[in-house]
């Protein structure tokens, strides 16, 4: 079994304003690619890993990350696309010609861990499409932004977060991409299997699997961080 991964961070970082990607921020004492590099790199079930930046990011990358801490003949670096939706393509066309599974994770989750991609895989060779999902603490209310004023209240309970790394046969995932590429706007991988009408199954995903977005996650990350130190020390 072949299996390929796919680490995006080819966007602006918009909310944050930064005029480098948010993946070069640091948490403790490694940037936030780092974190996810490591525990991919040590995950021995995946075969290869592509890397998908900007354009002008690619060799920066190569200097200070890549050849610095890892293996570069390990992972592809891939230029993204002007959108989320060519990124992703974009390095789904560089997986080797053996892949038979593909993990699609974002480059800004660092704390992402090596049992989530484990079960991950576990789900979609034994039923397909696999993504990580947690229950929504908060009710939800959908609303008319003109208006103002809500529309509908969804009941909690069939409302679900969904993270990554989403685990794919590579198969499917291009398929859907080639299919929906331009036809789609999508928040995430697995709307492309949705609209292409393939089940997508969820698996118990983890709320430290935090997504660096504001700055105040930053501070988030730091007591995760911590935490997890803490816990090692521990054991």
């Amino acid at each position: 079994m072949f299996i390929s991964a796919i680490i995006t961070g080819a966007g602006d970082s918009v909310r944050m304003n930064l005029p480098y990607s948010k993946m070069l921020l640091e948490i403790g004492d490694k940037k936030v690619i780092e974190h996810v590099l490591d525990v991919f790199c040590k995950t021995k079930l995946i075969d290869e890993i592509i890397l998908v930046l900007k354009k002008d990011e690619i060799s920066h990358f190569k200097r200070h990350i890549v050849r610095q801490r890892y293996c570069f003949s390990e992972i592809k670096l891939v230029e993204g696309g002007n959108t989320r939706e060519e990124s992703t393509f974009k390095g789904l066309m560089a997986v080797d010609e053996k892949s038979q599974i593909v993990i699609c994770h974002d480059g800004a989750r660092p704390f992402v861990t090596e049992e989530l991609i484990v079960e991950g895989v576990r789900v979609c060779m034994q039923k397909g499409n696999a993504i990580p999902a947690v229950p929504l603490k908060d009710t939800v209310k959908e609303i008319d932004r003109e208006k103002n004023i809500v529309i509908n209240t969804p009941k909690r309970e069939n409302i679900y977060a969904i993270q990554t790394p989403q685990v794919f046969k590579t198969k499917n995932i291009i398929a859907a991409y080639k299919k929906g590429l331009n036809k789609y706007t999508v928040t995430d991988d697995s709307q492309m299997l949705e609209l292409a009408g393939e089940d997508v199954h969820i698996f118990e995903g983890d709320y430290n699997n935090i997504k660096i977005t504001t700055r105040e996650d930053i501070a988030i990350g730091m007591k995760i961080l911590e935490e997890r130190n803490a816990s090692r020390i521990r054991l």
